[in-house]
């Protein structure tokens, strides 16, 4: 039988009412929501119990009250990523996405709406060693998936608005020196180079500064001998850890991302020879100008593979291939090359994303507005 030690006032209808369980010992509180759903909640404290019965029934009257719910944290990701993310992102983002969801396993069973600030930040704090851009990323896919959520009315507040954002340790732009860089194209350039066949794809992506999906993803057809440029309209990813040996083509993410790259002399010659001699050989079809020994298009793990190798033989410190597009935007900004210039050439779209990746790695420009200083002044 149920039994109260305090005498509770008589609630008129839709107000809910709280009564003690002998039984379980705890204080019982009942309401009605505006679906017509009964809402229980226990707690050994009849003021909580109160306190919440208030709160609650005001929500119910300035529309504020969001329906209880048992989705997990984990569960609304999955249903996040499926139904608002996949639509409007490319399939090896989407894929990315994937792979950061998985890091928030430590959480994911707590319910949605049970999810609480320091809960969050504690998360955030105890992450497993990874780095600083892995953290951040983690904590924006929880901000984007909790804002869609209170969008939805699935939470009536965001707890990452109160959650301290992981910081980005600012790292200077790595490239190779000029030294290094000849080093690598003379020694695979030479004929008895085991890396001899890697010359043209390495050298094209060191004297136009593109990125590693451009490169892969040219055809025939985007070369140009007369003119002597190349141009970029796609983007080849390789989705490989979801569907073996699949490729799939994108168009460029920015309308800067389509773009003419003129060459340089040697550059286009050997382009040139290449497509000669491809002329003469069954390539499966594929109309890519730099192709596997089998005929493929270039994988990431292919080409990086081959990278680690080629600096090996070359006596060079490792760096990741992309380097070379770091190396090719700063040496230009160095020569004095104009910033739109060479924004453009990146096919960056906006200048000011090239001075904030590559604008404190020139050395030098301190001594030049010296000198200008006083050739203006006269002093």
């Amino acid at each position: 039988m149920l039994n109260s030690t305090r005498k509770a006032k008589k609630r008129s209808n839709n107000e809910g009412s709280i009564y003690f369980d002998s039984n379980r010992k705890t204080w019982v509180a009942a309401l009605v929501d505006p679906s017509g759903k009964r809402l229980v909640k226990r707690n050994k404290s009849f003021d909580v119990l109160d306190a919440w019965r208030t709160t609650t029934k005001a929500s119910f009257i300035d529309n504020s009250y969001i329906p209880p719910s048992n989705i997990t944290l984990g569960a609304w990701i999955i249903e996040w990523l499926e139904t608002y993310v996949a639509p409007t992102v490319r399939v090896k983002t989407l894929i990315r996405y994937k792979e950061t969801a998985t890091k928030l396993e430590p959480i994911a069973g707590v319910k949605l709406q049970d999810v609480s600030i320091p809960m969050v930040q504690k998360f955030l704090n105890n992450l497993p060693v990874m780095s600083p851009s892995s953290k951040r990323k983690v904590y924006i896919q929880l901000s984007a998936s909790f804002k869609k959520a209170l969008i939805l009315g699935l939470v009536n507040r965001n707890p990452m608005d109160s959650i301290i954002k992981p910081k980005l340790k600012h790292t200077d732009v790595e490239i190779f020196t000029w030294i290094e860089m000849r080093k690598i194209l003379g020694k695979i350039s030479l004929p008895d180079s085991p890396f001899k066949h890697w010359y043209p794809f390495i050298l094209l992506i060191a004297t136009t500064g593109m990125r590693l999906g451009e490169a892969s993803g040219l055809k025939s057809k985007d070369f140009d001998k007369n003119k002597g440029t190349i141009k970029i309209d796609r983007n080849l990813q390789y989705i490989g850890k979801s569907v073996p040996n699949k490729f799939i083509e994108n168009p460029p993410k920015t309308e800067a991302g389509y773009r003419e790259i003129a060459l340089p002399e040697e550059t286009i010659a050997v382009i040139d020879k290449l497509l000669q001699k491809r002329n003469l050989l069954d390539f499966n079809g594929n109309d890519y100008i730099f192709l596997s020994k089998n005929g493929r298009p270039l994988s990431p793990s292919n080409v990086n593979t081959s990278w680690h190798r080629i600096l090996k033989y070359c006596e060079v410190p490792y760096r990741s291939i992309h380097k070379l597009r770091h190396t090719h935007a700063t040496e230009l900004l160095a020569a004095g090359i104009p910033l739109i210039e060479v924004s453009k050439r990146l096919g960056h779209g906006d200048p000011s994303i090239t001075l904030k990746v590559y604008g404190h790695a020139i050395k030098g420009y301190d001594k030049q507005t010296l000198s200008k200083i006083k050739e203006i002044y006269a002093i």
